[in-house]
């Protein structure tokens, strides 16, 4: 059945690492966790670009990564050398959305200079994703440009130090939408 391989989906999610991405049931408030289709959410739909990175589904070359820090703008696609924007608006304008819709890119947005290496995945930032429905997503009506808030820092035993299930506060959450 249907139900029956979205649930083996879903589990073999956890096989690689992937954690649960819904709130604790037991104190489930709307607008906290995905509070979206996501095999790791509700186990409909596809992986989000967030896992996909975590797995190398998505290559680093189709991530582009903003940083904004008191030098400016730093914007880095494609493996290729950062450039220096004035302004995040600058910078979301020039992405290249027709590429993320074929391609599945996403955008990592962030505070931390770390988030420009390959390290910066273990860390707090934004991920923007655009997806089409079709495929795997077309359960959605239409397609979407998502923002997802990520807090994936490790501790020293490679654990995440947030989790969707035993919080109970969006804040703590390892990835909660922020808007779509």
């Amino acid at each position: 059945t249907v139900g029956g391989a979205q649930t083996i989906i879903h589990e073999t999610g956890h096989a690689p690492g992937l954690i649960d991405y819904y709130s604790n049931p037991t104190t489930f408030t709307p607008n906290k966790g995905m509070n979206t289709n996501d095999m790791m959410n509700d186990n409909i739909g596809d992986h989000c670009g967030f896992s996909k990175w975590l797995l190398g589904w998505i290559d680093d070359d189709h991530v582009t990564r903003i940083v904004v820090n008191q030098d400016g703008v730093t914007v880095k696609r494609d493996n290729a050398d950062a450039e220096h924007m004035a302004s995040v608006s600058q910078a979301v304008t020039s992405l290249d959305y027709e590429d993320m819709r074929q391609q599945g890119s996403i955008v990592a947005i962030s505070a931390d200079p770390a988030l420009l290496g390959s390290e910066g995945r273990f860390s707090s930032y934004y991920v923007l994703q655009y997806d089409d429905a079709v495929g795997n997503q077309s359960v959605m009506s239409r397609p979407m440009l998502r923002l997802y808030r990520v807090q994936a820092e490790l501790n020293d035993s490679w654990v995440f130090t947030h989790s969707n299930i035993s919080s109970t506060e969006a804040h703590n959450q390892v990835i909660e939408l922020v808007d779509m």
